[in-house]
């Protein structure tokens, strides 16, 4: 079926993993699955019709990784994500120029209409997946308690290593390839298994 060393660039997602078996089987496939079957693209096709876009919703928090609720959107070149619980709290990525995902574009001067089509897509596939979780901002308390510090006391406690490479705030990634005893290490966010 699927030609010897072939690689693929659509956007799949594991929800559509189902749907392919069912196909791959001869069963019908009922309406209500929100996934795609990826027989087409196995066998070498190009569908009409497929993704642009693919949505993911994040819930694993205060957990494990630490890494804040937040709902997204990944293009083929973009990803953009809102930590709702942390308010207008806003990443955007450029996974061309910036595939380690580790400066922050969101507000950057020129990425406004960029930013409103991605915001656009983002809402209309949590209508489409029907994802009607609490998207509410967590009382300023809340937000303190989870992360300590002003974010101007964090942003001064960068390492020189951070500063210098661009890492902005905020950004938990920023410890992924420096770290060691820099002074930002209390304010981090990044798990501790994680520094190096």
């Amino acid at each position: 079926m699927t030609k010897p060393g072939s690689r693929d660039q659509h956007l799949i997602q594991n929800l559509d993993y189902a749907e392919t078996f069912l196909d791959i089987a001869g069963a019908k496939i009922p309406s209500d699955m929100q996934g795609v079957s990826l027989v087409p693209l196995l066998k070498g096709e190009e569908p009409k019709i497929w993704r642009k876009s693919i949505y993911y919703h994040y819930y694993e928090y205060p957990s494990y990784h630490m890494v804040p609720r937040h709902c997204g959107i990944r293009t083929e070149r973009y990803k953009l994500m809102h930590f709702y619980r942390f308010g207008n709290e806003w990443e955007m990525y450029d996974l061309k120029t910036d595939p380690e995902e580790l400066t922050n574009i969101y507000g950057r001067k020129g990425t406004a209409k960029l930013t409103a089509d991605l915001k656009q897509q983002l809402v209309a596939l949590q209508k489409h997946y029907g994802d009607n979780s609490d998207f509410s901002e967590m009382p300023q308390e809340w937000q303190d308690k989870m992360r300590p510090g002003s974010e101007k006391e964090i942003a001064k406690a960068r390492s020189p290593r951070c500063q210098a490479a661009g890492l902005e705030w905020p950004a938990w990634r920023c410890a992924r390839k420096w770290c060691a005893s820099q002074p930002c290490l209390p304010h981090c966010k990044m798990p501790r298994d994680r520094w190096q």
